[in-house]
């Protein structure tokens, strides 16, 4: 496991945009799916 920190540490450096969901643990896709997808498409068509 990392420590989250270092997600945003990362973000900061690339510059990135970094989003966190309030309740999903470890493994996003499977406790939020539907939070990712809409995450991936404001990505792509934003």
């Amino acid at each position: 496991m990392v420590r989250p920190i270092c997600s945003y540490r990362i973000a900061e450096r690339l510059g990135a945009a970094i989003h966190v969901h309030d309740s999903a643990g470890h493994d996003l896709t499977t406790d939020a799916p539907d939070w990712c997808v809409d995450r991936i498409t404001d990505r792509l068509t934003g």
